[in-house]
């Protein structure tokens, strides 16, 4: 079983993400099983988010959510795993995303990722987002590799 010798709420996101403010999705990571290819993330959605229409957080901002926890999944398990550079990926494709309510301003998300699939630079990962226990919207995203 591969652990990670430290507390991972603790860890800089931003150390992680190609993005950069305002442009973030995720507060922090609360969960990574690295056997299981599993990450969970959080992200409060505040008055000054971006993506948002009518005070919710729009379809194109879930698509992030999803995406950046892919990518903190991914750069964490590069860096302290693989012990490699952190690389960063594209949305190759995204397959039956369902969204079934645009949560609003003060909603705190809650994200899993699971890496189901990967095949040399292409991952496959299903992405659901939660509020209050609800599902706000899930579906599976193909995730391209860039190698430098």
């Amino acid at each position: 079983m591969t652990k990670l010798n430290f507390d991972i709420t603790n860890l800089n996101i931003m150390d992680f993400l190609p993005q950069k403010t305002p442009f973030v999705f995720v507060d922090h990571v609360i969960e990574l099983e690295p056997d299981q290819k599993r990450c969970v993330t959080q992200f409060l959605i505040k008055e000054d988010t971006l993506l948002m229409d009518q005070g919710h957080l729009s379809e194109g901002g879930l698509v992030e959510v999803v995406a950046q926890t892919c990518a903190l999944y991914l750069g964490i398990f590069n860096k302290y795993i693989l012990h490699k550079e952190i690389q960063v990926g594209f949305i190759g494709a995204i397959k039956k995303f369902i969204i079934f309510e645009l949560p609003k301003q003060g909603n705190l998300l809650t994200t899993e990722v699971l890496i189901t699939t990967e095949f040399g630079d292409m991952k496959i990962a299903y992405g659901t987002i939660k509020c209050a226990g609800r599902d706000v919207a899930h579906g599976e995203f193909k995730i391209a590799i860039r190698n430098e």
